[in-house]
């Protein structure tokens, strides 16, 4: 539960909670002529800000 309260990188406290929409990438990959209008094959860069677990998010993905 400490992830909760405090990032990986110690810098910031949570004051509040609120939910967020995800979608993984192998998702996103597969479905992106419906979800965008057109066939993404390959990306070459990436925006990921989750407060250190970018990595996780990486490792999650199956398509990389």
């Amino acid at each position: 539960m400490n992830h909760i309260i405090q990032n990986p990188a110690g810098k910031y406290i949570i004051a509040a909670e609120f939910v967020v929409s995800i979608i993984i990438f192998d998702y996103f990959m597969e479905n992106s002529k419906q979800l965008i209008g057109r066939y993404i094959k390959n990306l070459d860069l990436v925006k990921i800000d989750v407060e250190g677990y970018e990595l996780k998010v990486l490792e999650g993905a199956k398509m990389f």
